[in-house]
């Protein structure tokens, strides 16, 4: 299915990936039941209801936290909901095209680098309250913290945040008097029964795998490198570009995700990378190696794909594994058939075999 998706680096505009729906997909989807919107978490809007917006500011209070790690840990010792939290996290922010750190990494150099929000970095809890008031934190220069907010926590009242020191945290935070943000975004991820912004309804996540994408460019390009063509009437233009592309491995894991069974890969025929298994049991016994070398020889001369299993295996074994790799086909030459004067025949999908003439089996093979 299409869903709203971010475009990259690249930039562009009305980005949709297309997804395959697996619990074990890479990415997380929101969809709404009713109105049908859909979008990855990391670009999906939702409304943001403000859960203690019409409470009066009340007095700046520091609490004793010892040993809590977590929200749903501070909120159960304080006996307060989560929705009365806010919550903070570190980026480290280096010269243009180093690597930057994700939140709690590389914490000796985080700390040295934070300066005031030391005891933060090193296992504190961090706040954007008095950090104006810690040397080297919010000034100018090399140690400058950007204080960047959800746009909800700027509608909610009476929070309780980090303390900026451990084992301590700040009751009744509120946002433009204790502190305020150089950027306020919409940066809170939308998850299991946010509500749509479209329609209110509570939204579902689910996992998907990529499949593709698809994105406009515009004409940013074509100005940037200096690529025109001349219209009708002789005028230079930028070309009008999109982008797309197309997850060949990633196909291919949804592919098998959507088409298996408790036994391995049931391949669809269009996909599958051979379209007939032909199983040789017990080949050193009279006549057996012969017979489905013969066939092997006529159905690759017509064109069919065969894989040839002549190792020497017991039934079972050459049996669990054709059915682990797939194959539509499955065909078994034996002693026992041989008597016959045929070869049993079974699809990948089919409950039962059936039997076929050895003479003639490659023709009729060749056209199922």
């Amino acid at each position: 299915m299409a869903v709203l998706a971010d475009s990259g680096a690249m930039g562009g505009k009305d980005t949709h990936q297309f997804t395959f729906l697996t619990e074990y997909g890479e990415d997380t989807c929101l969809l709404c039941p009713n109105c049908g919107y859909a979008a990855d978490s990391e670009v999906a809007v939702f409304q943001k209801e403000a859960a203690h917006a019409g409470e009066e500011l009340a007095a700046l209070e520091e609490v004793d936290t010892p040993g809590q790690k977590t929200i749903a840990d501070l909120a159960s010792f304080l006996a307060v909901p989560e929705t009365r939290t806010a919550k903070a996290v570190f980026y480290l922010a280096k010269e243009p095209g180093a690597r930057s750190q994700e939140p709690g990494a590389g914490r000796p150099e985080g700390a040295a680098a934070t300066g005031g929000l030391t005891q933060s970095a090193s296992g504190g809890h961090p706040s954007p309250v008095h950090t104006d008031a810690r040397p080297g934190v919010r000034g100018r220069g090399e140690n400058e913290v950007i204080v960047v907010a959800d746009e909800l926590v700027t509608r909610e009242r009476n929070l309780v945040a980090g303390a900026n020191v451990a084992d301590k945290h700040l009751l009744n935070t509120n946002y433009g008097r204790d502190w305020e943000a150089d950027v306020v975004a919409d940066v809170a991820l939308a998850g299991e029964g946010s509500l749509c912004a479209n329609c209110g309804t509570a939204m579902d996540a689910r996992r998907g795998m990529e499949m593709g994408q698809v994105f406009k460019l515009g004409d940013g390009y074509g100005e940037k490198l200096g690529a025109y063509f001349l219209d009708a009437e002789g005028k230079q233009r930028p070309p009008i570009m999109g982008s797309y592309g197309i997850g060949i491995e990633r196909l291919l894991a949804a592919v098998i995700e959507a088409n298996h069974d408790e036994k391995g890969i049931v391949w669809p025929r269009e996909l599958a990378p051979f379209d007939v298994h032909i199983v040789a049991i017990q080949p050193d016994k009279a006549g057996v190696r012969e017979a489905a070398e013969g066939l092997y020889s006529e159905l690759t001369s017509a064109g069919v794909r065969v894989m040839f299993d002549d190792r020497d295996e017991t039934p079972g074994v050459k049996f669990n594994d054709a059915d682990l790799l797939g194959t539509p086909l499955r065909v078994t030459v034996s002693p026992r058939n041989m008597e016959k004067g045929a070869v049993e025949v079974k699809g990948r999908t089919e409950a039962e075999s059936r039997m076929i003439p050895l003479e003639g089996a490659g023709d009729a093979l060749a056209r199922e």
